[in-house]
């Protein structure tokens, strides 16, 4: 191995999209442990009093901001949200010197709207506000210079976040697309089991496949802000998916039943070849596999088979037509670095 692989074998690994994948929860932990202890050592080093505030300010941000289209809009919006409650809070310090229950009152109203606005479009920035205003002002009692070294952390703290938050953030639309290729890879080992009148441990891999829909479904809106795609494409898929599950649990009832057609067997594997070609497609990001001529082709006799089996066959061939419009922009979102095959990562394929 040459030493501009030695060199660059690390931060291939770490632009990977499936390392970010595979170790998504390790990674976020050790993000959110250094921002901690950057914050610290400042407040350390410098002396900044009452610096537990950004350490607050830290935990509070990152929280569970993972992905790349969430830090540039969780991150943005929970800055702004601790701008907000910290002008807020100066004002409760400023009216509590008026009337203590003046400056009450203002934080009375200052929660109310934070909680009102909590379950709209800007909901981070909303919550962040409501806990930013009471660090600040305290019950309204807290002494203006006290107040002002609160606002101080609160920015420090928040700058800290936002750096930190866009180190090696796994991307939306890669951890959507391997949650993706598992479902289309479980779709195929059920169909499998079904064809062979095989019924163990379908219902399990049939929930497992609807635990991972469910999860795609939060993922929609930032993956396709890191495509800069409409999200309709992706909600296309969604509803193809959803069609092939409803179909497998049909086919799951009538295997049950005893009802299941026998004699398309040999015609399923037509499926199954859709389905684990759309994944290995989607998994290398690879559109070619998914050229027209396998898109068009006619895999299963409609004449012959039965319902159930045409129609999962055209729901797969609908996804995979949305699949093959998709992949060039999910490819666009790509690091260089990760679109290189190192040696060092064989050991993340299967």
């Amino acid at each position: 191995m040459s030493i501009a692989s030695l060199i660059f074998a690390p931060l291939r690994m770490l632009k990977n999209p499936l390392f970010l994948y595979q170790h998504h929860r390790l990674i976020h932990g050790l993000r959110v442990m250094l921002a901690f202890a950057c914050g610290g050592t400042i407040d350390l080093v410098f002396g900044i009093p009452y610096g537990s505030w950004t350490l607050i300010t830290i935990v509070v941000l990152m929280g569970n901001v993972q992905t790349q289209g969430e830090v540039s809009k969780k991150s943005g919006q929970r800055i702004f949200g601790t701008l907000i409650g910290a002008l807020a809070g100066l004002t409760a310090v400023a009216l509590h010197l008026v009337s203590p229950w003046l400056g009450f009152g203002w934080l009375i109203l200052a929660i109310f709207l934070s909680a009102y606005h909590a379950l709209g479009r800007a909901g981070d920035a909303a919550v962040i506000a409501g806990v930013t205003v009471v660090i600040v002002g305290g019950m309204g009692d807290a002494v203006m210079e006290e107040s002002l070294w609160r606002l101080l952390n609160a920015m420090i703290g928040a700058s800290i976040a936002f750096t930190f938050a866009s180190f090696f953030p796994s991307r939306a639309v890669d951890r959507w697309r391997f949650l993706l290729v598992e479902n289309l890879r479980e779709a195929a080992s059920v169909y499998r089991l079904l064809s062979l009148n095989q019924s163990t441990e379908i219902e399990s891999a049939l929930d497992r496949f609807n635990v991972r829909m469910i999860k795609m479904r939060a993922l929609i809106s930032p993956a396709a802000k890191e495509c800069q795609q409409s999200a309709t494409r992706f909600e296309q898929i969604q509803r193809c998916q959803r069609i092939m599950l409803i179909i497998l649990e049909r086919m799951h009832v009538d295997l049950l039943g005893a009802t299941i057609a026998v004699e398309n067997r040999s015609k399923k594997a037509a499926t199954l070849h859709k389905l684990r070609r759309a994944a290995r497609s989607l998994r290398n990001l690879r559109a070619d596999l998914l050229d027209h001529e396998f898109r068009q082709s006619v895999l299963v006799d409609g004449k012959t088979a039965d319902f159930l089996t045409v129609e999962l066959n055209q729901t797969v061939g609908r996804l995979c037509d949305e699949l093959y419009l998709l992949l060039p922009a999910i490819i666009g979102t790509q690091h260089p670095l990760a679109l290189l095959n190192p040696a060092g990562l064989r050991y993340l394929r299967r």
